[in-house]
């Protein structure tokens, strides 16, 4: 347990930015004591976990997914889990070409990310079209303009 002038010494290395593991090192207790202090303290985690993503990584991924590649082929091909290529997609806002067994027509495309919130530019962006395009198809729908995120 955390408590006196350990609970000091931790509040200060939490508000350095420091994550549990080195709090834990320079405390000498184990990291989830650490964890459960901030818990306790209503603290989230510094630092976002997992490893970081190099330039390189995300280039090939994005390359294998503007080939038209699914989750589980690009995981495949980089020898990673295709959870993890999921994360990485939604969190680059990247729209999937591919529902389970059929390709997703330019239609279900757009209309997916219309339906995620993107604006017309970043639909176009997603769909290889311009955002005239995306405009005339949001109108011819009578959809009103989404305001991106």
């Amino acid at each position: 347990m955390i408590t006196g002038e350990l609970e000091k010494t931790a509040c200060q290395l939490y508000a350095e930015g420091k994550v549990d593991k080195e709090v834990a090192e320079a405390l000498g207790v184990c990291s989830f004591t650490v964890f459960s202090w901030r818990k306790r303290n209503g603290l989230k985690a510094n630092g976002r976990g997992g490893r970081p993503l190099s330039a390189e990584d995300h280039a090939a991924r994005l390359a294998l997914f503007r080939e038209g590649k699914n989750d589980r082929e690009i995981a495949s091909a980089l020898v990673v889990n295709p959870v993890t290529i999921c994360q990485w997609r939604k969190k680059h806002k990247l729209i999937t070409y591919y529902n389970k067994r059929h390709k997703l027509t330019d239609d279900e495309r757009r209309m997916k990310g219309y339906e995620m919130g993107l604006s017309d530019s970043e639909i176009a962006a997603q769909t290889g079209t311009n955002r005239r395009a995306v405009y005339k198809w949001r109108q011819r729908r009578k959809l009103p303009a989404n305001a991106g995120r």
